[in-house]
Order: structure tokens, then C-alpha cells, then sequence
């Protein structure tokens, strides 16, 4: 589907073919309608009709339908309190499927069609827990690393096909707020009261309750997130974005998926936003910090070169 011509990103000699698999989720559907008014075309991913999604959004979702989604979850839970039971255990595998196999499936679908082309450019959207680790979601960031190490590995592999990957790396709260959000049961070992280890479950919780606050309109019948969260059950929800805070949440990082995948040198991995920059920077200068401290260690285990 195609509409006329807007110059909000990187101009380019032909229309371009984006092949979109989140196309229904906040940030899918905004790049899916850039892209449509660029004059670009688009292969948008949806979900089966018939498929439950959250009521909040339901009417956006239609629209988008009218007008013209495998969705990547987040999964909450410390490593410990997600081995506890076969739901819960069952629930790391779907982490694992949404964010790792399935992308994975994808890719190895479209790189023949890349190869016959001679040019590709797979542009994969994670955010700063493929790099930085964070309490509570551990989960969540082991997949985004997995699929972050398949697409450097990738990389070097398809460069001589004239095909390039992406990684565009949100901030966590774009990650968090723009996806469907699992909980599993606490223990009280992992409770702030019993653990000082920050963000996690709470952390997460407290800065979906100050959006939910912020917007308003919760029906006052239903409990808070931070007390869904506490239910002694495995339990999903969508954190409650509407209208123009969506828009703004997601502004930039859909400004750099737009740029990133419209331009012909693009980056191997990009980070959106000014925090998550920070948040590279600090892990990058740990790991340098302590590779120094070690380097020692690290030389001893070395064999001499032999002539």
C-alpha cells in the first residue's frame, strides 16, 4: 500500500520494500505509517484476526486494519523465582520463542530473497538489555542478547551478499511500556524489603503506576499495576498507554528506525536516546576497567609463540 510523499527521513532514488513483523505494536504502527506516507511500500505483520489483545488498544488496532503483530514481551522475575514451576518455567521458553526463535525464523526466511537481490538490510529493534543487564528482567535480557549475538555473528556472514543488519537499542522504558508484560509469582527473598538490588519487579511496576497516574482514566475498579504485579499467579497485562503520550514515548526511537533503515551506510548497532547512551557508556567502561585489573591474570594463561 502506498501514499504520497513526505521527506521525513533519508531521501532515496527508488521506494523502498519494508518487511515489518510487530506492525500492531505502538512503534510498529507508527513506522508502518511513516513509511506509507514516505512512499515507501509495506509488507506489515499483523496478528490472526480473532487474536486477544488489550481492549485499550483494540481501537487502534482496527484502524490500522481499516487503514491498510507478533508482539515482543517482557517477562518479570528474577532467574530464581523463574524456575519455580512448570508455568513458570513454560513462560521463559515463550520469552525465548517471541524474542529469539521467532526473529531467527524470519531472517532465515528472507535471506534468499536478499541473496538473489544482491542487497538487504535487516534492521532488528531490541533495546539497552541487549547490552546492560537489569534486575528483574533477566529473562528478558538473555533473549535480546541471544538475538543481538546471532545478528553480529550473522553480520560478517551475509556482508559479501551486499545484506546489512541493524540493531536499534531503545531505552527500557520504551521496552517495557510498548509491550505486553509478564509476571511471575515473588518470593520474598526478591522483595525491596528483603533486597536492595535496584529497579526489578518494583521499580517497573512503580514507573507503570507514574504513567498510568499521569494519563488517568483508570477505571477505579481495577487494581493498580504494582498490585496485579503482587499476585501470587503467573499474570499478563499491557502497560496503559493512550494518545499523545504514546506518541511522545516512542517519538525518537521511531525517528532513528526511519533513519537507520533508509540510509545506505547505515550503523551496526545504533542507540536511541540519551540515557541509554549513558547506559553503554557505564558498562563499556566497567568491562575496559576490569579488563585492565585482570590483564595480568589474562596474559599468564598465554604459550610463548613458537618460531
Amino acid at each position: 500500500m502506498r501514499r504520497g510523499s513526505t521527506n521525513q527521513f533519508p531521501s532515496h532514488k527508488h521506494p523502498r520494500v519494508w518487511f515489518i513483523t510487530a506492525a500492531t505494536s505502538p512503534i510498529g504502527l507508527a513506522v508502518t505509517r511513516q513509511l506509507i506516507d514516505h512512499g515507501d511500500s509495506v509488507i506489515a505483520g499483523v496478528q490472526p484476526h480473532g487474536t486477544e489483545i488489550d481492549d485499550g488498544r483494540d481501537e487502534e488496532y482496527q484502524a490500522f486494519l481499516d487503514d491498510l503483530r507478533r508482539r515482543n514481551d517482557a517477562l518479570l522475575g528474577s532467574i530464581e523465582e523463574l524456575g519455580q514451576t512448570h508455568r513458570t518455567r513454560s513462560a521463559v521458553l515463550d520469552q525465548f520463542e517471541a524474542n529469539y526463535f521467532g526473529p531467527v525464523n524470519i531472517i532465515k526466511n528472507v535471506l534468499p530473497h536478499f541473496r538473489s537481490r544482491k542487497a538487504g538490510h535487516i534492521v532488528l529493534f531490541t533495546a539497552i538489555t541487549g547490552m546492560v543487564g537489569t534486575p528483574g528482567i533477566g529473562t528478558y535480557c538473555a533473549s535480546q542478547w541471544a538475538i543481538e549475538g546471532y545478528c553480529d555473528s550473522l553480520a560478517y556472514e551475509i556482508a559479501p551478499f551486499n545484506i546489512k543488519t541493524s540493531i536499534v537499542q531503545s531505552n527500557i522504558e520504551v521496552a517495557v511500556l510498548t509491550n505486553k508484560i509478564t509476571s511471575v509469582p515473588s518470593m520474598r527473598e526478591y522483595t525491596p524489603e528483603e533486597n536492595p538490588a535496584p529497579f526489578g519487579k518494583a521499580g517497573i511496576a512503580a514507573l507503570i503506576d507514574k504513567v498510568d497516574n499521569a494519563i488517568g482514566g483508570r477505571d477505579p475498579d481495577t487494581a493498580s499495576v504494582s498490585a496485579q504485579l503482587r499476585d501470587p499467579r503467573v499474570v499478563s497485562l499491557y502497560p496503559p498507554l493512550r494518545g499523545h503520550f504514546t506518541d511522545n514515548l516512542i517519538a525518537e526511537t521511531v525517528h532513528a528506525i526511519l533513519a537507520v533503515g533508509g540510509h545506505d551506510n547505515p550503523p551496526a548497532r545504533h542507540i536511541v536516546g540519551f540515557e541509554g547512551i549513558l547506559s553503554v557508556k557505564d558498562k563499556l567502561k566497567a568491562v575496559s576497567e576490569e579488563l585492565e585489573e585482570f590483564v595480568d591474570v589474562s596474559n599468564a594463561v598465554d604459550y610463548p609463540s613458537i618460531a
